[in-house]
């Protein structure tokens, strides 16, 4: 996923247009990031509204990419809502009651390792670059995030066959 320089330019310049776009690049994947440690959706939504009021107020990194940063930002967001939270209850509240979990999913995260889960969905789903999914889970290289993805995809395979048509 990339988002070009004058769509960035614009968004820190609060261009409506260009923070549209950035939103509707980020947000599913913003969500993703925050939902997958909340376990509350509706509080991962906030996190994502958040995370751009947030990514406002600070200095973009030039070294990393632009949507690995909103990541980043999403991410220590989350957890530092999670630190907060009172109970571990009502961060679980969302989850059974929505359709669009499936089992699928489910056994997915039961299958994996929460690392393996994770890069898998972010190569898979959100179509990020080996490169990106390194740096957003902290890995020492593209190829380390290859090999994982690798390595996830072909456990969901085998496991997973009974869901095929």
């Amino acid at each position: 996923m990339k988002i070009d320089s004058q769509a960035i330019r614009g968004f820190f310049q609060k261009n409506e247009r260009c923070v549209e776009g950035v939103y509707y690049a980020t947000s599913r994947l913003l969500k993703y990031v925050a939902f997958s440690i909340l376990r509350n959706e509706g509080r991962a939504q906030e996190i994502v509204m958040e995370t751009y009021l947030k990514a406002w107020n600070s200095s973009y990194p030039k070294d990393v990419s632009f949507v690995s940063w909103l990541c980043s930002i999403a991410k220590n967001l989350a957890l530092d809502d999670l630190r907060k939270s009172p109970s571990c209850e009502e961060l679980t509240e969302d989850r059974g009651s929505n359709s669009s979990y499936s089992t699928l999913w489910e056994e997915l995260e039961n299958l994996l390792s929460p690392l393996e889960f994770h890069v898998l969905i972010e190569r898979a789903y959100f179509e990020l670059s080996f490169k990106e999914i390194a740096s957003l889970n902290q890995l020492s290289s593209s190829s380390s995030a290859r090999g994982i993805y690798k390595r996830a995809r072909e456990k969901s395979k085998a496991s997973l066959k009974e869901y095929r048509p």
